[in-house]
């Protein structure tokens, strides 16, 4: 008897839930078919008043409430009580007199086939927004909160489980997230210039990106623990796919630990930037990562890295990380994309990069950098699927080798500005290249790149106020190639010899080589050849035979 009692109590309550959710799905539908399409701006307390007049309860387009360009008289949203359903965009802005949403409690339904959003922003006021808590929130739905002053509790979402959009914002006065502690899933997650120390977003598993910028009372992110989808974290900077376009801010200043997120698994993107000096390591991110950007960390190695993977290509933009020694995390990565590794003065060497076999979608720049290196660099790359090197601005290394199994066309290369460099040994195995060696002080000899066939080659820059670069050896090219343009600007050469089997095509500019006294390397081709078919000028060196000199054998002083 007592069994066949219990087990009628089960059906009638499941009977009522479902009764419930039959009736609240009615209600929803009725209202959505029976909505008043239109945009609503309420930007008075007059305009609430008479917009409450009308009774209307479903609304299908956007309701503003709050002036659009400057600050409303608007005291209480009670006139609008009969509200049910905004299907659409419902903004509250502008507000400074506004001190709770009352008014909104019967506000339910937001959601159908089209995506819906709430915005608060700039209510000095406002310090409660518990009338929206009966809103059923969906995974269409955005939520902005943002220069709230006053607002410090939001337990309005604290049942919320999947949402669309999360922006909180310059609100002064919440320091305590742990209202979204039941979110399970949002696309996009931004903490900006929060006054927060815990993150919150305790049962969070699931985030496309997640971006923390200027919350400087941050420490850790350990409440995100459950954490394992995430796929683009973005921390201090504005995305996690830049070139070094500014200087990042100092941001996230407290932030010494990033163990929180160990456990997420598909990570595809990271950027850091601006953040505390107490992040000295990462976590071991785990996913196919295709982007990696670190500019201005304390960041001593990319260990981190190290677990991931590959699905196409990665590429690096590594900046101003003053602590940062190695590259060494990169090992498992063979096909890099663009590659900016820029003022890391602490960088020792990049021996990270010796298992990269291809480089595609973007340039390499090692500009900048400290890296003591008397090894072989990328010595396994044979394929770059674009068109330009730049090792620039380098201090610390004096001999310059590498790159001697690449086979690339057209491939122009740029060793500039390296204060230490005194010799280059490297790309043995190009064919098609255009060279610049340009402002190096202390480099001397200019070896490799044997199988060269056809080259631009500049060694200096042309304007005689540029520092000298004290090239003395210059033996490069397969002996039979040849050169389309041909640049020496101020170098300690004293014989143009090595160019002698070289074929010289179109341009021959040499200046300001103070010890320049013998032009018989180049002379027969001068002379064989015609001022419509190459240009022959020099001037400021120590000898300068003209066109005429070298055609009646006058080509050495």
């Amino acid at each position: 008897m007592n069994y066949c009692i219990k087990n009628n109590y089960f059906f009638i309550i499941i009977l009522s839930i479902f009764s419930c959710t039959t009736d609240d799905d009615n209600l929803e539908e009725s209202l959505r078919l029976n909505s008043i399409e239109g945009n609503f701006l309420l930007e008075t307390q007059q305009d609430v008043n008479d917009f409450g007049d009308l009774n209307y309860e479903s609304i299908d387009g956007s309701l503003v409430i709050g002036n659009s360009t400057g600050m409303s008289n608007i005291t209480s949203l009670e006139p609008i009580n009969n509200l049910k359903a905004v299907f659409g965009f419902l903004s509250i802005q502008n507000n400074p007199q506004l001190t709770s949403l009352s008014g909104l409690e019967n506000l339910r339904y937001m959601c159908h086939s089209e995506p819906s959003s709430i915005r608060i922003i700039n209510n000095d006021g406002l310090t409660e927004i518990s009338a929206i808590s009966n809103i059923n929130y969906c995974d269409m739905m955005s939520l902005t909160l943002k220069d709230n002053n006053s607002l410090s509790n939001i337990d309005a979402f604290s049942e919320i489980r999947n949402l669309s959009q999360i922006i909180l914002q310059s609100n002064e006065n919440l320091i305590d997230l742990s209202a979204f502690n039941n979110l399970e899933q949002v696309r996009y997650l931004a903490l900006i210039d929060g006054n927060f120390s815990n993150v919150g977003f305790n049962n969070l598993n699931t985030c496309d990106t997640l971006h923390i910028v200027s919350c400087n009372n941050l420490t850790h992110v350990n409440s995100l623990s459950n954490l394992t989808n995430l796929r683009v974290l973005e921390l201090g900077l504005p995305g996690a796919f830049l070139q070094y376009q500014y200087d990042p801010i100092l941001s996230n200043q407290s932030l010494a630990s990033l163990d929180g997120l160990s456990n997420v698994t598909n990570l595809e993107a990271i950027g850091i930037g601006g953040g505390s000096s107490d992040l000295r390591s990462l976590p071991n991110f785990k996913g196919t990562i295709g982007s990696i950007a670190l500019h201005n960390t304390a960041i001593e190695n990319l260990d981190g890295f190290s677990q991931g993977t590959q699905d196409y290509h990665t590429d690096l933009y590594i900046y101003d990380n003053y602590n940062l020694e190695n590259v060494d995390g990169l090992l498992n990565y063979h096909v890099l994309g663009e590659i900016y590794l820029v003022n890391n003065t602490n960088l020792n060497n990049i021996d990270g990069f010796d298992t990269v076999s291809e480089i595609i979608a973007g340039y390499i720049f090692i500009d900048g950098n400290s890296i003591e290196q008397t090894n072989s660099v990328f010595e396994n790359l044979t394929t770059i699927n674009f068109y330009e090197i730049n090792i620039t601005n380098n201090s610390g290394f004096d001999h310059f080798s590498g790159f001697n199994v690449l086979n690339t066309e057209n491939l122009s290369v740029n060793i500039n500005n390296n204060t230490d460099l005194a010799s280059i040994d490297a790309f043995n195995t190009l064919e098609r290249v255009s060279l610049n060696f340009i402002n190096n002080p202390n480099l001397t000899s200019i070896l490799g790149f044997d199988n060269v066939i056809e080259a631009d080659l500049t060694i200096g820059y042309s304007a005689i106020s540029n520092p000298n670069q004290p090239v003395e050896i210059i033996d490069v090219f397969n002996p039979s190639a040849i050169i389309n343009n041909l640049g020496i600007f101020n170098t300690n050469i004293s014989n143009l010899d090595s160019f002698q089997n070289f074929s010289l095509n179109e341009l021959i500019q040499i200046y300001n080589n103070g010890l320049l006294t013998d032009f018989c390397g180049i002379s027969n081709q001068v002379v064989n050849s015609t001022t419509s078919t190459l240009i022959y000028d020099v001037r400021d060196n120590l000898f300068n035979p003209s066109r005429y000199d070298l055609v009646d054998g006058d080509c050495s002083n």
